[in-house]
Parts: structure tokens; C-alpha cells; sequence
């Protein structure tokens, strides 16, 4: 690693950038106003003459400092561990034995084959209610089939304005009295009101 100024970006050799992802470090290229605003922090990396930031997580960018307690953390680590074993030699694979030169009779062509195993019928298939019955025809109202196209049939409201229901009683009035005359249980409806 190179610093060749107090504040500004450090030079990472190829070896250093290899080292830095190995540990989960990403790199990403800087904007000209990220370079501007974070060269004094230290976080500004160079590599082959461009500006990275670097990131272990996503969300903090590195700085100097960091980077090369990082890097030493790894090399000491890379030092500390044995060298990989040696790969194991081959064992030369074994000579596959010739086959005796006995003649074997031939496969019979028919073969009895095993039964196989009863199939179960299909599930019977669910039944359809019949649909209901139309009540009968009235004397006077002709049947389905005979009305004329163009008539609705006379069960029919000829407007499009809702029908009313099936009629509820009529609400028993009673004295009509300003409503900030009655209070308490007879403004709810609890008690009669004294006449």
C-alpha cells in the first residue's frame, strides 16, 4: 500500500484487492462528489487509477485505517494455517478380468410375468340434486313458454325502482316532544314520559 499524501486516496496493488474480497469486502466506483466529500474521511480507494469506496456490509464504506487492520488480520490468519495437504496419488485402477469363454444358453423369449396387482374401480361419481320445481302456474298466468319475448313476465315490477320488502309495523308516534325536553331512561326509550 501506497500513500503518497495525508488525505489522499490510497493505491491498492491487485494482491491487496484479491485480499480484500477474499474477507467479504465489496468494491464500488466513487462519483465525483463522493470523492470530494470523503477523500479528508479516508475512505477513497484507487485501483488501476479509478476511485472505489469499500464496503464489508453494504451500508458503511471503509476507511484506510480499517482496511489495513483488515488485511493484516487476514494475512496473519493465511500464515497461522498449515500449508494443504498434498494432494493423494492416484491408485492405478485394476485390470478388469476377462470374461470365461463359456457359451450361455439363450433367454427364453416368453417370460411369465407376474400378475399385476388388482386396480381399484374409480369412485362413483358425486349425484346433482335436481333443481327445484317451479311452483305451478296460476289460472291466470300463462306458462313460461307461451309469454311473448318482448313482456316481462307479470311477477315482474315494471319500473326500476327498488320494491319494498315484506311491510313492518307501522312505529307507534308518540307525543312529539322537543328532544332537549326529554332526558335520561325516557330519552332512550326506557320509560314513558309523565304526561
Amino acid at each position: 500500500m501506497t500513500l503518497t499524501g495525508n488525505a489522499a486516496p490510497l493505491e491498492l496493488t491487485p494482491d491487496e484487492v484479491a485480499a480484500a474480497r477474499s474477507i467479504g469486502c465489496a468494491f464500488f466506483p466513487a462519483t465525483e462528489l463522493q470523492v470530494q466529500r470523503l477523500t479528508m474521511q479516508r475512505r477513497i480507494f484507487t485501483v488501476d487509477g479509478k476511485p472505489y469506496l469499500l464496503s464489508r456490509n453494504g451500508s458503511y464504506f471503509e476507511t484506510v485505517g480499517t482496511l489495513r487492520a483488515l488485511l493484516a488480520e487476514a494475512s496473519a490468519r493465511q500464515a497461522a494455517m498449515p500449508p494443504p495437504p498434498a494432494p493423494p496419488e492416484p491408485e492405478p485402477e485394476p485390470e478388469p478380468e476377462p470374461e470365461p469363454s463359456v457359451m450361455r444358453a439363450a433367454e427364453p423369449d416368453a417370460i411369465p410375468l407376474a400378475e399385476p396387482e388388482p386396480v381399484e374401480p374409480p369412485a362413483r361419481p358425486r349425484r346433482r340434486r335436481a333443481p327445484k320445481a317451479a311452483a305451478p302456474p296460476t289460472p291466470d298466468t300463462p306458462p313460461p313458454d307461451e309469454l311473448p319475448p318482448d313482456e316481462p313476465p307479470p311477477d315482474e315490477p315494471l319500473s326500476d325502482e327498488p320494491q319494498p320488502g315484506p311491510a313492518r309495523p307501522a312505529r307507534i308516534r308518540k307525543e312529539a316532544l322537543p328532544r332537549w325536553k326529554t332526558a335520561g331512561p325516557a330519552r332512550r326509550g326506557r320509560l314513558k314520559p309523565s304526561s
